[in-house]
C-alpha cells in the first residue's frame, strides 16, 4: 500500500499501512510541513521482534511527484540506518515484548535532491502550474537472525521530523502475521549475513 501526500509527509512503514495511528499522534503529525520540514533532521524508526533484521538499503522512501506538464515520475531513496545514540533519543526501550530498534534517515545526497524537488514543485505552484510531491516509507526487504517464534509478531514505528520534540508513533504494536501476504514473507526469509 503506497501512501500519498501532498504538502504534508511520512506514512507508516507500507508493512504497517493498513494499521491505525494512535489518537494522540494525529495532531502532531498534523504539524508536519513537507515543504518546509528540515530534512536532514528527519529519522524513521522501526521496532521488530529479536528475531528480524532490515536488509542494508531495504528500508526506501518512495518519491512520486510531477512538476509543470511533466508525466508523474517515481523514485525510490534508500534510507541509511543510524547508530548513535543521539538517533535513538526519545525512543522508547524495551516494552512488553522483546524487540529491537532500527533507525534510518536520509543520506546528504539524497537530501539534497529533495530539497531542489521541493523548490520545483514550487516555484511550479507559483507558476499556476501543476505541482505535486507524495512521499511514503516502506520497509521492503528483511532477513531473519533466528527463528521467529510462534504468536505475534509485533512492530511500532515512529517519525521524528524537525516540526516536534521527539518521535511520534505512526503505528504501535502491528502484529505482522495478521497480514496474509507478508505472514507468508516472513516464513520464507532468509537468514542475515
Amino acid at each position: 500500500m503506497y501512501k500519498r501526500m501532498t504538502a504534508l509527509a511520512m506514512a507508516g512503514l507500507v508493512l504497517q499501512g493498513c494499521s491505525t495511528v494512535p489518537l494522540g499522534s494525529i495532531p502532531k503529525l498534523a504539524r508536519i510541513d513537507f515543504m518546509t520540514t528540515d530534512l536532514s533532521h528527519l529519522r524513521v524508526a522501526i521496532a521488530l521482534p529479536l528475531a528480524l533484521a532490515p536488509k542494508p538499503q531495504g528500508v526506501v522512501m518512495e518519491m512520486k511527484y510531477r512538476v509543470g506538464e511533466e508525466p508523474e515520475q517515481q523514485e525510490d531513496l534508500h534510507l541509511v540506518e543510524v547508530q548513535s545514540t543521539a538517533d535513538k533519543a526519545g525512543l522508547p526501550s524495551g516494552g512488553d515484548h522483546a524487540e529491537a530498534l532500527f533507525v534510518f534517515r536520509l543520506s546528504a545526497e539524497d537530501v539534497a535532491k529533495l530539497d531542489g524537488l521541493r523548490i520545483r514543485v514550487t516555484e511550479a505552484k507559483a507558476r499556476r502550474e501543476k505541482g505535486s510531491l507524495g512521499l511514503g516509507i516502506e520497509a521492503k526487504e528483511f532477513c531473519k537472525i533466528s527463528n521467529l517464534p510462534d504468536g505475534p509478531a509485533l512492530t511500532t514505528t515512529y517519525v521524528l521530523t524537525s516540526e516536534n520534540d521527539g518521535y511520534v508513533t505512526i503505528s504501535r504494536d502491528f502484529d505482522l502475521r495478521s497480514d496474509a501476504k507478508v505472514a507468508d514473507g516472513l516464513a520464507n526469509l532468509e537468514f542475515c549475513h
